[in-house]
Parts: structure tokens; C-alpha cells; sequence
């Protein structure tokens, strides 16, 4: 039992008892308070149970526990008005009430998660300021300069040139660079399940959720994560260049439901052999390096098979060795990014390599990537991969809402821009 559902159950608790001690005093005392305290304990109730074994056998538990309660209150009145009418419908009561408490009880504990329909809001769910600073050359007129922000290749000069196709053979410009929320990346507990657009396609039960809170005692976690295009050029292009800018559209890029690797560590090696290399005591110790580097300053891209804070890029599935959901879902969206690079097929496209146009980037450079929390509480800072959640977590994930999280994942671009 966790502190939470502990706290739960005694506030239950309290508050029924503190209701039927007002209902006791009579009907000319404070039956309103009684009622509505003992309404109250059966709220909660209902809502942790309904996290627990889903909600209609909730709703069968909060009418079993509302029929017992009535008639606990006939059989206190009927002792005193000897009605036999009332003592008739008061075996009724504890029938159906028993009842359904065994249907409770027999009721399967499993819940399934439910996908919330909030759309993503691009101006209240998005932390604009990230998009700073916006270089010229290699100062920065516009924004502070984070920690994360490296040169880029052909930027360091405000003038740059660039090939271009027959007859013109080189086009000149002048250089720049910018952080752009160029991705999403959805976490969720439920399959098919997409907060960003507020829908559930389907009605799939595959694997969803599961942690070492449900029994596991890996201290693992697995969610499915959705890879989208989030259409920054039709907000950025108002205020920046075309030429820097990527036509392109809102659309879905991958769904790990429909990839049978994702749910599968070994089938998965095969395709990333060199997830060997990595799965040993040393390779996993010098990760450290990494966690200090992102918590500190960036990542360290470097060391390609490390997370920072978030753990281990390998196995490049939907498995994570964290039981913490937020940090479990942030590595999973980082595990989808680096997989793009991994997988055939796939490319991981890096506007920040080169000033001329996007290069094909099998191994991550992680330094060029940031995430922001976006629902279902917006973050106020973009972080360096890896990034400790104690500096940037904190109220981002609360026990009231649902474990479906969803990261805007910002990239640096550079560009020469005529």
C-alpha cells in the first residue's frame, strides 16, 4: 500500500465515522453535515477505486456501500419505530448490497486507463521562450545563450554561403540559428491512446502501462510513446526566415503499438546489434559522466548510449529501468528520438550540424535536443536530455491526473537564411 492510498482509505475512514456520529444525534441535530461527510468518504472511495479495478466496478462499489449505509440508518430508526414495513425493506437492502459486494470483490483488477480529450493548446502549453536565443553568426542578439546552445557548422561568420543546384552552383546568406519545437513524443499509459489531439484510435488492449508498483519488483516500466510532427512553420515563419524554416505539417510519424520490436528487449538487439557493447557493468558506470554533464551544463553526446539522469538508451524498446513515471516517460520519449537514427528504414533528420540543410544522423548528437514538458502540466523550462526531474518536475506530473504525458521535443536548427 502506498502513502497515497493509505491517506486515502483513513480520510474514508474519518469521514464516515464522523458522519454516522451526526446522523446518531437525530434528525433535529446535523443530519445535513452527516450526509454530506458520509457522501464525501464515498467520493473517495470512489475515485481511488476507480484507478484501482476501472470504473463501473467502482460504481458497483460505491452503490453496495451506499445501500449498506441506508440501511444501517433504517435498522437505527426501525429499532425505534418497530415498523415492520421498514424492517422489510431494510432485509432487502442488505441483500442487494451484499450482493453487489460480491460482485465487487469477484470483479477482475484490472483498469483500464483513461485517454483525457483536452487538445494541446500552442500558446498555453508551450514555453515560447525556448525558442531563444536566435543567433546571428555566433553572437546572440536576441535571448540569453543557455548552456546547451553549440556552434553549428558554417555559423560562425554572420555571412555564409551554401551550394546550390545548376546554374547558380552557390547561394550566399546570412547565418543563423534558432531552437524550434520541431517534434511531440506521447507518453501513454493506455494503447492507441493520443492526448496531444485529445482522441483514442481504436480499441486495442494491448500492453500498456505497468511499473513495480503493479507487482513488479524490477523497479520497470513500460508505456507506448507517439512520434509527431508538431507544424512549427506556420507559427515561426511569421517571425523568421523561410528559407530556415521546414514545410511540414501536423502528422504521425510512428506508433510503438504497431511495432512488434518495441515490446520485445532480445528481437530488438538484432536490429541494434550493438546494444552488446553496452549491456556491462563499465559501459552502464560511465553513464555518470553523462548525468553530471546534463544536469550541469548539456549532454554529453559522447557517450551515445547514455541518458543522464534518465538511465540507459539500451534496449531501445519500451522497457526502462524506473518506476518513477515521469522520469520513465521522458526516457521513453528520448528512447523513440534516438531510435528514429537506429532503426532501417527510419532517419533522424539534424538541422544543427550543418548550416546548409539536414543531415542524416545515425548516432544522436544529444546536445542538439531539448524537452519541455507540455500536459498534462506545461513545463516553464526546456531541459538537456538527461536532466534530473528534481530541478524540473516537480508539480509536472500530479497523482490527480492520468499518467499520459506529452514532451515537445525542441531542436536546434541553423540555416543560411537569405
Amino acid at each position: 500500500m502506498t502513502f497515497l492510498e493509505f491517506g486515502q482509505m483513513a480520510a474514508f475512514a474519518l469521514l464516515y465515522i464522523a458522519g454516522v456520529l451526526d446522523l446518531d444525534d437525530g434528525p433535529d441535530r446535523r443530519p445535513l453535515r452527516g450526509i454530506f461527510m458520509i457522501g464525501l468518504a464515498f467520493l473517495i472511495f470512489f475515485v481511488r477505486d476507480m484507478g484501482r479495478i476501472g470504473f463501473r466496478a467502482a460504481l458497483f462499489g460505491l452503490f453496495s456501500f451506499s445501500a449498506l449505509n441506508v440501511s444501517a440508518w433504517c435498522l437505527s430508526w426501525s429499532l425505534i419505530m418497530d415498523d415492520w414495513r421498514l424492517k422489510r425493506r431494510l432485509l432487502l437492502f442488505l441483500i442487494g448490497g451484499f450482493l453487489l459486494m460480491i460482485g465487487l470483490a469477484t470483479w477482475p483488477n484490472e483498469a483500464k486507463a483513461i485517454c483525457p480529450t483536452r487538445v494541446i493548446n500552442p500558446i498555453t502549453d508551450i514555453c515560447w521562450d525556448c525558442m531563444y536565443p536566435i543567433k546571428i553568426g555566433s553572437s546572440a542578439p536576441i535571448g540569453a545563450t543557455p548552456t546547451c546552445d553549440m556552434p553549428i557548422l558554417g555559423n560562425s561568420a554572420p555571412v555564409c554561403s551554401c551550394p546550390a543546384p545548376p546554374p547558380v552552383l552557390k547561394r550566399t546568406g546570412m547565418s543563423m540559428s534558432f531552437w524550434e519545437p520541431a517534434r511531440m513524443a506521447e507518453t501513454v499509459t493506455e494503447p492507441w491512446c493520443f492526448p496531444s489531439i485529445g482522441s483514442t484510435i481504436g480499441t486495442d488492449d494491448n500492453q500498456g502501462y505497468h511499473s513495480s508498483s503493479d507487482g513488479d519488483s524490477s523497479g520497470a516500466s513500460f508505456k507506448h510513446v507517439h512520434w509527431l510532427i508538431f507544424p512549427a512553420d506556420m507559427i515561426l515563419s511569421q517571425v523568421l526566415s523561410t528559407t530556415c524554416m521546414q514545410n511540414e505539417s501536423m502528422d504521425i510519424l510512428m506508433v510503438s503499438e504497431i511495432d512488434p520490436l518495441w515490446t520485445d528487449d532480445q528481437f530488438s538487439a538484432m536490429i541494434q546489434p550493438e546494444a552488446v557493447l553496452f549491456a556491462n557493468p563499465l559501459a552502464q558506470f560511465s553513464c555518470a559522466v553523462d548525468a553530471v554533464a546534463s544536469n550541469v551544463g548539456c549532454s554529453n553526446s559522447l557517450q551515445p548510449w547514455c541518458m543522464g539522469s534518465w538511465g540507459s538508451a539500451y534496449p531501445l524498446t519500451g522497457n526502462i529501468n524506473d518506476s518513477n513515471d515521469l522520469i520513465a516517460s521522458a526516457g521513453l520519449a528520448a528512447k523513440m528520438l534516438y531510435r528514429m537514427g537506429r532503426t532501417p528504414g527510419m532517419t533522424l533528420m539534424d538541422p544543427a550540424v550543418w548550416n546548409c540543410m539536414s543531415t542524416p544522423t545515425p548516432v544522436w548528437v544529444k546536445h542538439h535536443y531539448r524537452f519541455q514538458p507540455a500536459m498534462p502540466i506545461r513545463g516553464l523550462t526546456c531541459n538537456p536530455l538527461g536532466r534530473s526531474d528534481v530541478i524540473w518536475g516537480v508539480g509536472s506530473n500530479p497523482p490527480y491526473l492520468y499518467d499520459n504525458n506529452v514532451f515537445l521535443v525542441w531542436r536546434q536548427r541553423g540555416c543560411c537564411a537569405l
